[in-house]
């Protein structure tokens, strides 16, 4: 068996094996880069990472946001080796440091965690504030870790500092470039009321990822992608060169998430596109629009000149790589019906920018207020994906999250679910959305640090207050008996709630009593007791301690 590789390999694809020569035409090439797979050896004696988190700590996310945030960060420190370091930055009006860098060894473990739980929310956003600090922290206390990021959450907009995302970006930008060899990408965490675009433009500045949390849940499938990405990256300040072959060959487009620069003036069909870090069984595939002149001179036509350069943090040597692509142009009477088929991975990947370049047309439609055009445009797009779903499975994905997008643009949050999505598709990388492009590490990440939140935090929901615990056996007392609020004893104010997993289920039953006013409804996902009309519970309700003997409830003012 041959050993795996730890270079990055590359590979293409055109859409069809020829062309006829004698004629002008329009072809689509992919050109791939796939990364080596972490081992679990290899996962052992990895780099070092240093990781700053940048957190909002503005009045809006006191109660259960932040104690997810803090319970997110505690996992971290937990997973993190002797040899990484880690330090938070808080913001609010303004940004201080809650610790510095510190090596996660027993008792820096001990030392961020006695700080990390010590945070408290006050005041307003300033993003900026947190954002360079965190970048200058970077700056000014280097290390040995190849591996080092800014982790940004916040859950509102930037109302204090630099408000505005360009003027911003520059910032972040020269902060970067400040930073002496070591790659510094940023990560931006958004949920509650946040300017989805703007965190994005910060995510896209630092070759991160904007993760969209539409629910308090989300928090730690994000935090554990973000996690699970650092601990495998394979590859840094990777770069890929596409160069025309010759000037019968021009580079019409190539669309792509990542930054594009013309490496030599004056020349256009070279497009230089920097793609940061890469990831363990990361995959990038760029779809590459091209127009072709006849050709006579010879029976294969060379189109273009692939180069790929990064550092590889395996084996710690910089590296190039280079491939040619090419295609047979025959006269049009010596094609073959099968040189004529289609490629199915080049209409994948061709499909997946059709779909991220939908997303994005119908966002600014969405954000001028055109519900109507933003929807048409997402339609559009599906019926194309319809007539192939049924045969592709990617397609048929694809085309789910197309309909999923339409969901939502009648709902809450259309903004930051669109621009997520976008993002994801256009970069191949996973978020706390779109989860499809995560790797082996990213998923582990994710399970564990969900475990490791629901179990070290109570259950809660945003705009509650103070939690009250209470263990009850339902059947033997009436629930919400005598359980009225402090301040106002003659109403009952607690919303109830059930503990996911706190209790048995047998014979399949659910709790939903048929009476519209009955506080007892099982069937949404978190296993939470509703009240349908008051939220408040009725003292006559009862369940049989056949169907659940005993429970957990919490209470929220």
């Amino acid at each position: 068996m041959a050993k795996p590789t730890s270079r990055v390999t590359l590979s293409h694809a055109t859409l069809v094996q020829a062309l006829a020569c004698d004629v002008s035409s329009k072809m689509t090439v992919t050109a791939s880069l796939k990364a080596p797979l972490i081992e679990t050896d290899a996962h052992k004696s990895r780099s070092p990472v240093d990781v700053v988190c940048a957190v909002d700590v503005s009045g809006s996310m006191a109660g259960v946001k932040l104690q997810l945030v803090t319970r997110s960060l505690e996992f971290m420190v937990s997973v993190l080796k002797p040899t990484d370091r880690l330090a938070v930055v808080v913001f609010s009006d303004g940004a201080r440091l809650c610790f510095p860098f510190v090596n996660l060894t027993e008792l820096g473990k001990k030392t961020a965690l006695d700080s990390i739980r010590s945070i408290r929310a006050s005041g307003q956003t300033n993003i900026s504030a947190g954002l360079h600090m965190a970048l200058d922290l970077v700056k000014q206390t280097p290390s040995s870790a190849n591996v080092s990021s800014v982790v940004l959450f916040t859950d509102g907009y930037a109302n204090v500092g630099i408000t505005k995302i360009e003027p911003l970006c520059a910032s972040i930008k020269d902060r970067i470039a400040a930073i002496d060899d070591t790659a510094c990408s940023i990560n931006a965490m958004g949920f509650g009321n946040h300017d989805a675009e703007f965190l994005t433009a910060i995510a896209e500045e630092g070759m991160g990822m904007f993760y969209y949390v539409d629910k308090p849940d989300s928090i730690a499938t994000a935090f554990g992608d973000v996690i699970g990405g650092l601990l495998s990256v394979v590859a840094q300040k990777v770069k890929i060169t596409l160069e025309a072959a010759d000037d019968s060959v021009v580079i019409e487009s190539v669309p792509t998430g990542y930054t594009k620069t013309n490496p030599i003036p004056g020349k256009t069909s070279t497009v230089c596109i920097s793609l940061g870090d890469l990831l363990s069984e990361d995959k990038k595939d760029f779809v590459v629009f091209l127009k072709l002149s006849p050709h006579y001179t010879s029976a294969i036509q060379s189109l273009l000149k692939v180069t790929v350069s990064y550092h590889n943090l395996i084996s710690d040597t910089n590296e190039l790589s280079t491939m040619d692509i090419k295609i047979a142009r025959p006269k049009a009477s010596e094609i073959t019906a099968e040189q004529k088929i289609p490629n199915v991975g080049v209409l994948r990947q061709t499909r997946r920018i059709q779909t991220a370049v939908a997303m994005k047309q119908a966002l600014q439609h969405y954000n001028a207020n055109n519900v109507h055009a933003a929807k048409k445009v997402i339609l559009t797009a599906m019926t194309t994906l319809a007539k192939e779903a049924a045969k592709d499975t990617t397609i048929a994905n694809l085309l789910q999250d197309l309909k999923q997008c339409l969901q939502k643009m009648d709902q809450k949050g259309a903004r930051g679910y669109l621009v997520s999505q976008r993002q994801s598709h256009m970069q191949q990388r996973s978020n706390a959305i779109n989860t499809c492009y995560s790797n082996t590490r990213q998923m582990a990440c994710q399970q564990s640090t969900r475990a490791y939140v629901n179990k070290n935090t109570l259950p809660g929901k945003s705009g509650y207050g103070p939690v009250r615990t209470v263990w009850c056996y339902i059947g033997s007392v009436p629930i919400g008996a005598g359980m009225q609020h402090p301040n106002h004893p003659s109403t009952n104010r607690y919303t109830p709630y059930v503990a996911p997993n706190c209790y048995p289920q047998r014979n399949n039953s659910t709790l939903n009593n048929s009476n519209s006013n009955s506080a007892l409804n099982n069937n949404n996902s978190n296993n939470a007791l509703n009240n349908n009309s008051n939220n408040s519970l009725n003292a006559n309700d009862f369940i049989s301690p056949d169907t659940l003997p005993m429970c957990q409830l919490y209470f929220y003012e």
